[in-house]
């Protein structure tokens, strides 16, 4: 007999903030399972087994998803009042705004250190590998279909909410105007409205 069972999905929203929202990540997980239960009448007789297990449910699959506010993606009054003064010597003036940009990018879904990263070395750990943690659990003889079923679901949503905790975690503490591609060095401060002026200064990124 062969019995299927489609998860629920789990998105995990993720949002960086200080005193504004800048960008956000979601780990969107799904995941569904058949498994069959022996009936030849022989030594394993009564004994559940998984035979197959899949990253997506019904028609929703798992993905990672993020966003950048539309503030930072064009010359908007915020962007541009981000005018790049902070420098060696000047650790008090404002960051870039090419920089704020690239800084909240490399935070959600960049290659070094990243929400996407986290997700990504998770997703690797075998123990939290769904097939890999549903495969070896097997029912036993008198053990009902909807009891198997139960222990399947719960070893699945576990492991996805072990990578939802991972995913959770804030690269460079949540301050995207630290940069995570380096070592989360200081890009300058934040200059919001009302805005301060910075004269006709062109903006220079700089990070240290």
């Amino acid at each position: 007999m062969k019995y299927s069972l489609n998860s629920v999905s789990m998105c995990l929203k993720v949002v960086d903030t200080r005193r504004s929202i800048e960008g956000g990540a979601c780990a969107d997980q799904a995941f569904s399972f058949n498994y069959s239960e022996i009936t030849d009448g022989g030594p394993n007789n009564g004994y559940g087994y998984v035979t197959s297990v899949s990253n997506s449910s019904g028609s929703s699959p798992t993905k990672f998803e993020y966003i950048v506010v539309s503030d930072l993606l064009g010359a908007t009054q915020f962007y541009t009042a981000q005018c790049g003064t902070f420098s060696s010597s000047n650790t008090s003036g404002f960051i870039a705004g090419s920089q704020l940009k690239q800084n909240v990018f490399d935070h959600e879904q960049g290659p070094v250190l990243s929400h996407w990263t986290e997700y990504r070395d998770a997703q690797n750990n075998s123990s939290n590998n769904i097939g890999a943690v549903l495969e070896p659990i097997v029912g036993t003889p008198g053990m009902s279909g909807t009891t198997y079923q139960q222990n399947l679901q719960n070893a699945g949503n576990a492991a996805l909410g072990r990578i939802g905790t991972a995913v959770s975690v804030e690269p460079c503490g949540g301050l995207v105007n630290c940069d995570s591609s380096q070592v989360c060095k200081t890009c300058g401060h934040f200059n919001y409205a009302p805005y301060q002026s910075c004269g006709n200064a062109t903006p220079i990124p700089y990070c240290q």
